[in-house]
């Protein structure tokens, strides 16, 4: 489970913790030893338990709150049922900050602005294209040798 950039905790048939990864104790500012054998609810208020047992089916990043050291943090959450002849055996819980989604995105876009700059201010006519030979951006340069905009 070390390997996941995400929290993942596995919970048992009774929805207590029986395993948490180095990332989710991070995130919620636990100690291991303080979260196993905790009742999933304690940490993760919306731990979509009833939905899970309704629909024994997995559900998949829908926003929620846990709780931290510090209060709450917003993440995204995804729960997987562990059956066994139809009934449930226990659930893998992925839970990932929004707070990271959004700096993800935050630095997509910088980098977007630092590439379109460069785009734009070389000389050369640059121009991509997708798979089915459509044009899909040009810079100024091309514009300008070409004459379409």
């Amino acid at each position: 489970m070390e390997c996941f950039k995400e929290g993942v905790a596995v919970v048992d048939e009774n929805w207590k913790f029986i395993s948490i990864n180095d990332k989710g104790c991070e995130a919620i500012g636990l100690k291991r030893e303080k979260v196993i054998g905790k009742d999933c609810a304690e940490i993760f208020p919306t731990c979509f338990k009833e939905e899970v047992l309704k629909r024994k089916n997995s559900i998949f990043n829908k926003k929620t709150t846990i709780k931290t050291g510090d209060g709450e943090m917003p993440v995204y959450m995804s729960v997987v049922p562990i059956l066994e002849k139809e009934k449930l055996k226990g659930a893998v819980v992925y839970f990932r900050s929004v707070n990271e989604c959004f700096d993800c995105i935050k630095k997509f876009k910088e980098r977007e602005q630092i590439f379109k700059t460069i785009f734009d201010s070389v000389a050369d006519g640059i121009f991509t294209i997708n798979e089915n030979w459509e044009i899909t951006a040009f810079n100024n340069a091309a514009e300008r040798i070409t004459g379409y905009s």
